[in-house]
Formats: C-alpha cells, sequence, structure tokens
C-alpha cells in the first residue's frame, strides 16, 4: 500500500465525476479526500480503491487553477510530493506541485487521432441522436407532445399551440367537461417546463382533487409537486422558521380555501414568486355583482388576484381552468378576464355592451366551420351572415367557404371580431366529436340492518335540525345539517368524527353558530366581502 501525504493527487476508482482529488487529512486509519467536483469523502486504510495519479512524461496536463497546458518532461519527488516540469506552449519549464495539476482534457479532433482516443462509429451516432433530441426538446415547436404519456387529443393541441405562441400565456380554458382542461394544463406547464420559462408553478384546486393533479401531473408528465396542507406547512414552518415556506418548492399544489382563507397567508403565497398559476375550476374566484358598482368578493378571488397582478404575484403566466363560464352571470366572467388582462375592457358596461353588440357571432363560426354539411338554403344564409360580420363581399366569401383553408381564415376573422377571444379558448364535444354520450345511471346498494339504522337516524336528525334552522333564521345551522346529509351518504368515518364533535361542543355549550367540524376545505362555504 502506498504512504500518502497532504496534497497527494489520488484518484478513486469507480467513483465520482472525473474521480480525482486532493488528501486534505489523515490519521492511521483514515484518509479524507476532496474531490473536483466538490464531495468529500473519508476512506478506511489500507484501501484497494484508492490510487496516486502519476504523471508520465510526454503526457498532456493543465495547471489548476486557470493555467495553461504543457506537456509532462519529468518529475522529482520531495518529502512524498510530487513535482512536475512542465513544458508550456509559451517555451517556459515552470516546475509544479502535483496538487494543482489535472489530466488536460483533449478536444482537438488531430490530437485525438495522434492519441489513438477514438471512439467507434455506433457511440458517434448515438451521441449525434442523442445530442439531436436534446436540441429538438428545448427548441423544438411543441417538445411536450413527444415525451408525455397521454393520448393528445387534436384539439388539445391546438389549445397548446395557441397558448405557447401567445404571450403573455394567460388564458380561460373553458372546454366543456370531458375534454382534458387538465391534460391541456399539463401539457403548457411541461411546455413552458421545457423552454425554461416557468420555472415555479402553483396550482390551486378544490381539495377533494388536489391528490388527483399531483397524481395526473407525475403520472402523465413527469412532473414532481409538494401538496402543501396544514401539516404540510407547519413541518416546512417548524423547521426554516425565517423563511416563507411557499418559496421551498418550486412546484406546488393547494386547496383553494387552504390557500385562500387566511390574509396573511394570501400574503405570503403572493410574495413567493410564481412563474405560472394555475387555477382550476376557476369560477370559484368571483365576484358577484351587487348593483351601483358595488360586488362582493370570495377570498380566492382576492388571492387570483395578488397573484396576477405583476407587481405582487410577479406571474406572467394565468391558467383559469372552467367548464361553465357562460353560466356565470357576466359580471363574474369579466371578473375573470380581468386577471387576465385588465386593458381588455375598460370596465364591466364595455364588456356587457361587447357581448351585446356580437350576440350570434359564435353560432356564425360554428356554421362557417361544417358549411359543407349544410343545405343550399342555410348555406346562402350563413354567407350572408359572413359579410355582414365582415363587410366583405358576398363572392369573396363564397369562394372562400369553398375550401378548408377559407373557411378557417374566415373563422379566424370572425372570432378576432370578438375581444373575449383573446384571453378564452372553448371547445364544445358537438364540434370536437369522438366522444360517447355520458348515461347517468342509478346502482342499488344494500346495506346493513346497522348501516340502514345510523342512515334513517341521521336523515331524521337532519330533517329536524334544518326545519329549527328555518324557523330560527340560522343558516349556519341549515348549513351544517346539509353537510351531515353529504357526509352520511359518502363517509362513516368523517360522520362519525364529525359527530363526536358536534357532541363535544353542545356539551360544553357553546354559541350554536361556531361550528368546527371535520369536514374537507370544499365543504366550507367562505362568506363573500363586500367592496366597491
Amino acid at each position: 500500500m502506498p504512504d500518502y501525504t497532504k496534497g497527494n493527487l489520488i484518484h478513486w476508482e469507480n467513483g465520482p465525476s472525473n474521480n480525482i482529488g486532493v488528501v486534505k487529512d489523515l490519521s492511521p486509519r483514515h484518509i479524507t479526500v476532496h474531490f473536483d467536483n466538490g464531495e468529500q469523502q473519508t476512506f478506511a486504510l489500507p484501501s484497494d480503491i484508492l490510487t496516486r495519479v502519476i504523471f508520465d512524461p510526454g503526457t498532456l496536463v493543465q495547471i489548476q487553477p486557470g493555467g495553461g497546458k504543457g506537456v509532462v518532461i519529468g518529475h522529482s519527488e520531495t518529502n512524498n510530493m510530487l513535482v512536475y516540469k512542465i513544458n508550456l506552449s509559451s517555451g517556459s519549464q515552470p516546475s509544479v506541485v502535483e496538487t494543482s495539476l489535472r489530466p488536460a482534457v483533449i478536444t482537438d479532433p488531430l490530437e485525438l487521432l495522434r492519441q489513438g482516443k477514438l471512439h467507434s462509429a455506433r457511440s458517434v451516432n448515438l451521441r449525434l441522436t442523442a445530442t439531436r433530441l436534446l436540441f429538438e426538446h428545448q427548441y423544438g415547436e411543441l417538445p411536450s407532445l413527444s415525451n408525455s404519456r397521454v393520448e393528445i387529443k387534436p384539439h388539445q393541441v391546438g389549445v397548446l399551440h395557441r397558448i405557447i405562441s401567445t404571450y403573455p400565456h394567460r388564458f380561460l380554458l373553458a372546454d366543456e367537461v370531458g375534454l382534458g382542461k387538465t391534460i391541456e394544463a399539463g401539457l403548457v406547464i411541461k411546455e413552458l417546463k421545457t423552454r425554461g420559462i416557468a420555472n415555479r408553478v402553483l396550482i390551486l384546486a378544490p381539495s377533494g382533487i388536489i391528490g388527483q393533479w399531483q397524481v395526473e401531473m407525475r403520472t402523465k408528465f413527469g412532473l414532481s409537486f409538494s401538496l402543501y396542507r396544514g401539516d404540510t406547512v407547519g413541518y416546512l414552518q417548524a423547521n426554516h422558521p425565517t423563511q416563507n415556506v411557499w418559496t421551498l418548492n418550486d412546484n406546488v399544489i393547494a386547496s383553494h380555501t387552504f390557500a385562500s382563507l387566511y390574509e396573511e397567508k394570501r400574503r405570503e403565497i403572493s410574495l413567493a414568486g410564481w412563474d405560472l398559476i394555475v387555477i382550476d375550476e376557476a369560477h370559484h374566484a368571483r365576484r358577484t355583482w351587487q348593483g351601483a358598482d358595488k360586488y362582493t368578493t370570495t377570498n380566492l378571488y382576492r388571492l387570483a388576484e395578488s397573484l396576477a397582478e405583476p407587481e405582487a404575484g410577479k406571474s406572467t403566466g394565468v391558467l383559469l381552468l372552467t367548464a361553465t363560464p357562460m353560466q356565470l352571470h357576466r359580471f363574474e366572467l369579466f371578473s375573470l378576464i380581468e386577471l387576465l388582462d385588465l386593458a381588455l375592457f375598460t370596465n364591466y358596461y364595455d364588456f356587457e355592451d361587447h357581448c351585446e353588440s356580437l350576440a350570434g357571432l359564435n353560432q356564425t363560426c360554428e356554421k362557417v366551420k361544417g358549411i359543407h354539411k349544410l343545405s343550399d338554403s342555410d348555406r346562402q344564409s350563413t354567407i350572408e351572415e359572413v359579410r355582414e360580420w365582415l363587410g366583405n363581399e358576398s363572392s369573396d366569401v363564397e369562394s372562400s367557404v369553398g375550401t378548408a383553408e377559407g373557411c378557417s381564415q374566415l373563422t379566424d376573422e370572425l372570432y378576432q371580431e370578438h375581444r373575449l377571444s383573446e384571453v378564452m379558448i372553448r371547445n364544445r364535444k358537438a364540434v370536437v366529436g369522438g366522444f360517447m354520450p355520458r348515461v347517468a345511471q342509478i346502482w342499488s346498494v344494500e346495506m346493513t340492518d346497522a348501516e340502514r339504522k345510523a342512515y334513517d337516524a341521521i336523515t331524521n336528525y337532519v330533517q329536524f335540525g334544518y326545519a329549527l334552522s328555518r324557523n330560527l333564521k340560522n343558516n349556519a345551522l341549515g348549513f351544517l345539517m346539509t353537510t351531515f346529509q353529504k357526509i352520511n351518504s359518502s363517509s362513516s368515518y368523517a360522520l362519525r368524527q364529525s359527530l363526536l364533535r358536534r357532541i363535544e361542543k353542545l356539551e360544553a355549550m357553546l354559541p350554536e353558530q361556531k361550528y368546527d367540524l371535520d369536514i374537507e376545505d370544499e365543504d366550507i362555504e367562505e362568506k363573500p366581502v363586500t367592496d366597491t
């Protein structure tokens, strides 16, 4: 076994990176080596996996740090340290201790040829192919399509291309239920991450599906997200008391209610800084019109407003997912649009006037898309509608609808008439096609005697409590009874826990309007705050 001295150059067989390091500490039974990749390891002595690095004459070496390259002429030894004579390209021949030398990395093709350090044709082809794939994933048009584990539908490709090719990436995804808004959002996240645009992503969803979001992102897109719940945040705060825990993970999923319930938490989340915000079931972030420029605002909307504000949340990308935008009051839809683009409409009255003036535009667009299926009379009426919308001559419109490209161009021109289309994307099943209709069925469940007795008892209790709440005009009690009936049909464990807590509070004679139930976040109906 060789003797070692502090400063010796060491090679670790099968170790990390280039496997070369410098001896930092010695004892009769141990040796500590600091490797060039930053790792420091301690080994037991004697060791068969460590050897000293000795450069033979003629070896090309690099002087560290930042020195030039040269060829070893020879070496001498002093106190178990090697001192090399190096012939540099400048003509000088300095003496350099072994600690400051490393094998030179040869990149010159001629020098590699001279030394016979060539790879096989198979190895070269593999490296070229890998490099092409790397560049394609980094700079290709839509690299996320090729490395996601999903069967992507044509309309989803269109949604992805539209969002990625538009800056800033702020859209309301309003596809009908079943058309894959989650997949579309995952594709956008994957694409923006691949391009280095969205390094920090926050997803907000109802508490019942945050686990589903985490699984979907991991299994279908290879993206790892951290779930932030009460216990998670408590643990992180205990271990990082001086830090904003929302900055500790780049990919975070949290529930609507947990993230938005308290003003202090909303502020912490907004100040964490995010590149992309995704809000599922975004209609829960709402402002409700009260008339005369007065409205009520939910906590989730307040959080979304802060996150979307460039000066506060600093997020350039915002995706709002909802399948029911047309079922919202116009002011609620206008409020969602304001989160995406404050300058798109001057105010709510401008938004209303614009929508009224464009009534029927969407139907005309759909007719143009399927004009080849229309009768002659419907075809002519559609051409006349397009002419009125765009101001084109009938002959020009008729020639355009004769080809698929012309129909597509006319449709784009029609959509451009509607400012809402600049930030909202909506696909419908009737247009997309290829989907089986949903059929609702009732499945009978046989209860045991004990289950039936418990179910009937809770139902009677809920009926009595709900009637009492109406007589007393106690909305909190009525909500409580509704929650009990909901839990009664889903989780016997949650029902038992809620009833036990209810008993404790009644026995403690707490005020009737204060309840602390063991229920999920989505069962909590937040009280809107009135704004002007």
